[in-house]
């Protein structure tokens, strides 16, 4: 760590433009991981530099306030591991495991429950603003 700033809300938690959340499926009750990919010549890709095959896409966006989610909508977040929260270079946050995706179960003033997961900052979050399946 040490390398710079942190990739918290404030700075769209280091993620690119044109970066998409590749999952498996969405579940309520079950988490599945959320992995950062991008597109380039009609292909997906992860930040590793490996193909990926997703079966669900998500283009997602910072939760500002809590009226922007809804109880049952699916959710994107990073899981905070240890003392911390967020990482301070652009690249671990586009390749780390971290990354979640899982269905709200209720809200809070400055958290929501993941049904499955339990409590999860606002700060954490990003909701889904597009849905495709490749």
């Amino acid at each position: 760590m040490g390398r710079g700033e942190l990739c918290t809300a404030a700075r769209d938690h280091g993620l690119r433009e044109g970066v998409w959340f590749a999952a498996d499926n969405v579940v309520a009750g079950k988490l599945f991981r959320g992995v950062p990919v991008f597109e380039f010549e009609n292909a997906w890709w992860t930040w590793r530099g490996q193909p990926a095959e997703p079966k669900r896409l998500f283009r997602t966006a910072i939760v500002e306030k809590p009226e922007q989610i809804e109880v049952g909508a699916p959710v994107v977040f990073f899981a905070e591991e240890g003392r911390d929260k967020f990482l301070d270079c652009e690249y671990d946050m586009l390749t780390s495991s971290r990354w979640s995706v899982g269905v709200v179960a209720a809200i809070g003033a400055e958290s929501i429950q993941i049904k499955g997961w339990g409590d999860v900052p606002l700060d954490t979050v990003r909701r889904i603003v597009e849905e495709t399946q490749p």
